[in-house]
């Protein structure tokens, strides 16, 4: 069974903390040339460090989007790469292992910004989109009936015949939105629901708002 969004983000809280704390006590007990029982051993720090670069792949994919996150993100990852690399691996692995701790990083900008660059030109998913110019919204809101601009946002009122099934409609809006880790604002008053997407960040309606748009008039049919 997948976990949820909300799983997803606790599961990642649980890694962090678990990592974050293997390594602070690892690094003040060689430090202090304290006892370490047994945390200087290869499978435990490689474990740890495999457990925390996982956490930070989870938060940044939940969080691409939001460029200061991600941002936060990357230099937190450097900051712990530095310490790991710099500092606590030499001590228990020896001296060579600071050519890796040199080769690893110029490794990760060649594949990863290889990778980066292959989907943004190929998908146009990766890397966040802009906002859409007037003249490319006018002809998108040509192909969505019932949808309208409302203060920078796409907004649609659905009106239902019960309450039973606004509630599923909005059940349904809210599994897409997780799936997709987009969520758009969604207003239930009885048997109507308002659904309103819209990139802050941005200034704006993108392309993604768009697409995501036509995939809740989908559920709605």
């Amino acid at each position: 069974m997948f976990l949820s969004l909300e799983g997803l983000r606790g599961l990642k809280e649980l890694m962090l903390f678990v990592s974050v704390v293997y390594f602070y006590i690892l690094a003040v007990a060689l430090f202090f040339h304290l006892p370490t029982m047994g945390l200087d051993h290869p499978v435990p720090f490689i474990a740890a460090g495999t457990i925390f670069l996982i956490a930070l792949g989870i938060e940044v994919l939940l969080s691409w989007w939001n460029k200061r996150r991600f941002v936060m993100w990357v230099l937190l990852w450097v900051a712990v790469y530095a310490i790991i690399g710099f500092f606590v691996a030499p001590v228990i692995f020896g001296p060579s292992v600071l050519l890796y701790v040199y080769v690893e990083p110029v490794l990760i900008i060649f594949i990863g910004g290889f990778a980066l660059s292959f989907a943004y030109l190929f998908t146009g998913v990766i890397l966040p989109e802009q906002k859409l110019s007037a003249e490319c919204l006018d002809r998108e809101m040509k192909r969505m009936p019932g949808w309208s601009v409302s203060r920078g946002a796409l907004l649609k009122k659905y009106l239902f015949k019960t309450e039973d099934e606004a509630l599923a409609f909005v059940v349904r809006v809210s599994q897409i939105a997780d799936r997709m880790h987009y969520h758009p604002k969604i207003q239930p008053h009885k048997t109507l629901v308002v659904v309103r997407f819209s990139s802050s960040e941005k200034g704006g309606i993108t392309r993604r708002d768009i697409r995501e748009a036509i995939k809740i008039d989908a559920s709605a049919l």
